[in-house]
C-alpha cells in the first residue's frame, strides 16, 4: 500500500466527516435550545429533545475523536484508523447520552445502568473493531 492510499483511508481523512459533524452540531444544539425555549414538555416532546441532544453529541464529539486518533497516528506511523470511525464513536457518545436521558426522565439513572450501557456500547465498538481488522488481513 502506498503512502497515498494509506493517507485516504486514515482518520478524518476527507472532508465528508467533518461537514457531517458540523451539520449534526449545528442541527442538534440548534433543535435544543429552539425546543428548550419554545415548546411545553408533553407527549413526545422529551423524546425529541433528547434525539436533537444525541445529535448535538454526536457532531461536537467528533473532532475529539478525530484528534485522538490524529495524535495517536502520529505517533504510531503505520497505525491505519478507517475514516469514518471517529464519527461511529462519536455516535456512540450521542446515543449513550440519549439513554442516559431517557433514563433520567424516567427517574431510573443511577450508576449501575449507566455501567452497563457504557459496557455494552464499548463491547460494540470492540465488535466493530476486531471485525475491521478481520477484514484487513
Amino acid at each position: 500500500m502506498n503512502p497515498r492510499q494509506r493517507r485516504r483511508k486514515s482518520a478524518g481523512g476527507g472532508w465528508r466527516p467533518w461537514l457531517v459533524a458540523l451539520i449534526l452540531a449545528l442541527a442538534g444544539w440548534g433543535g435544543a435550545s429552539w425546543m428548550w425555549n419554545h415548546v411545553h414538555p408533553t407527549g413526545l416532546m422529551p423524546l425529541i429533545f433528547l434525539l436533537f441532544v444525541a445529535l448535538a453529541l454526536t457532531g461536537a464529539t467528533f473532532p475529539l475523536f478525530w484528534l485522538f486518533w490524529r495524535l495517536r497516528r502520529w505517533r504510531r506511523k503505520r497505525l491505519i484508523v478507517p475514516r469514518w470511525r471517529p464519527m461511529r464513536e462519536g455516535a456512540w457518545v450521542g446515543l449513550y447520552g440519549f439513554f442516559c436521558g431517557w433514563l433520567q426522565v424516567n427517574r431510573a439513572l443511577t450508576p449501575a445502568p449507566a455501567l452497563l450501557l457504557a459496557g455494552g456500547l464499548l463491547f460494540l465498538e470492540l465488535f466493530f473493531v476486531l471485525r475491521e481488522k478481520g477484514g484487513a488481513q
